[in-house]
């Protein structure tokens, strides 16, 4: 077997292989023909859920989270759907030339709106491109078959890409090929592919059209990374509670960044801090906005522990009643707001200079807890406040009985400046299904 060959093994990977454990070899395989190889993040299984924020001295003006939040709503594709094994590659692989130019700037994680696609047992919950050096697959969520249009790529021409099915999954069948014309944003955040043929009418309903690849510093999470300026989705973010993609919408200008888009929480930084950050998911400091589904008041206990508060009604209204009695916590009623056609209730909070109360996770640093998350269990922690640090929070119900929470938190020194550069993506939010409660 020649290199070529041997290349194109490496990069198709065993048969069964996460997505995700594949990334860093095929983008190293990808730039190896490129006349510049780009910076392009790398994607491996870590394995790991990813931590609560640490009280790190660079942290300890910010506020906090008490306990494992964080969980990603999926460790990884599920199992395929279909019972039979897909068949493997054509023995015949495309031309040396063709394996070669594979362009290194595609080979990345792409994601977009759900869009239907016939002849799946259910409806996709997810649209993802996984686009792995010579291999193409389809994510449609974990209920899809994971060979979803699976695919030998090649680039036979500058500016086009073609598909060569090698699954026969999605109604596509074996070697139906297909022919896009492709084209980066100027940042290279976003992929337009335009159909010039395809022989899987599927599949062209499924992938033609533009997405935005994920640069998620924490590996396995489909959040986006640095954004250039536009309007973006969430993928895993759930403040409805249907399961759901894309609930989340809204507008950004250069300099920000998606950190984190898990079911409970979906995180919007500045991307000098997020890259900035010593973590490795580049959420260990807080300044940014911090959008929470399922928001409920969290219990006063000595514990901290994520227990919601008895008697205070599931709505924006009652929640920002009872953060407006909290002892120790300085409340400026900020009145109403409307996003997205509903009214929110604004509220800036933080500690009065007395406030001395400490948890078991924060020792020695004055916390209060304020919310709790209705949709995580016994697995909920809370969001609260710590000495030094500032916060707008903005209370919205989204549908009966759910509260979706977005905070603008940082230090005292930083708030207004991060108020004024966040209220506008705040403002342009809108939350698909929503329908609040009266």
């Amino acid at each position: 077997m020649d290199e070529r060959r041997i290349e194109a093994t490496l990069r198709a990977g065993p048969p069964d292989e996460p997505i995700y454990q594949l990334g860093a070899l095929e983008r190293g395989l990808a730039a190896r023909t490129s006349e510049a190889a780009p910076v392009v993040s790398v994607r491996v299984s870590r394995g790991r859920l990813l931590s609560p924020m640490s009280f790190a001295a660079a942290v300890l003006v910010v506020a906090i989270i008490i306990g494992g939040l964080f969980a990603s709503s999926r460790s990884g594709p599920a199992a395929s759907a279909s019972s039979a094994p897909s068949p493997t590659l054509p023995s015949v692989a495309p031309s040396e030339g063709a394996i070669a130019q594979v362009p290194a700037a595609l080979v990345d994680r792409w994601v977009g709106p759900v869009r239907p696609i016939a002849g799946l047992d259910s409806e996709p919950t997810r649209a993802a491109l996984d686009i792995r050096g010579a291999q193409f697959r389809f994510d449609a969520g974990p209920s899809s078959p994971t060979d979803l249009f699976r695919s030998a790529l090649a680039s036979d021409q500058p500016g086009t890409i073609r598909f060569s099915t090698s699954a026969r999954t999605g109604g596509c069948e074996l070697y139906d090929v297909g022919t896009y014309r492709w084209s980066l944003s100027p940042g290279g955040t976003s992929l337009t592919l335009a159909v010039v043929e395809d022989a899987c009418s599927a599949r062209e309903a499924a992938i033609a059209g533009t997405w935005v690849h994920t640069a998620c510093r924490e590996a396995t999470i489909d959040c986006l990374g640095p954004l250039e300026a536009g309007t973006y989705g969430s993928t895993d973010f759930d403040p409805l509670g249907t399961g759901a993609s894309r609930q989340l919408t809204y507008t950004v200008g250069d300099g920000w960044s998606n950190t984190l888009d898990f079911g409970t929480n979906y995180f919007i930084r500045p991307t000098t801090d997020y890259l900035a950050d010593p973590a490795s998911d580049g959420n260990d400091s807080v300044h940014g906005v911090y959008v929470w589904a399922g928001t409920v008041a969290a219990e006063q206990r000595e514990d901290c522990a994520g227990v919601v508060a008895p008697d205070v009604a599931r709505s924006a209204d009652a929640i920002a009643t009872h953060l407006a009695t909290l002892p120790g916590l300085r409340t400026t009623d900020r009145g109403t707001i409307t996003i997205d056609g509903g009214k929110g209730r604004v509220l800036d909070l933080e500690l009065e200079p007395f406030f001395s109360s400490t948890c078991p996770e924060s020792p020695g640093l004055p916390y209060l807890p304020l919310i709790t998350f209705a949709d995580r269990g016994s697995a909920a922690g809370t969001w609260g406040t710590i000495r030094g640090s500032r916060q707008r929070v903005i209370l919205l119900d989204v549908a009966k009985d759910r509260v979706a929470s977005v905070w603008i938190d940082t230090s005292s020194a930083r708030f207004d400046e991060l108020v004024d550069l966040a209220m506008p993506i705040i403002e342009s939010m809108h939350f698909e299904g929503a329908s609040p409660s009266p």
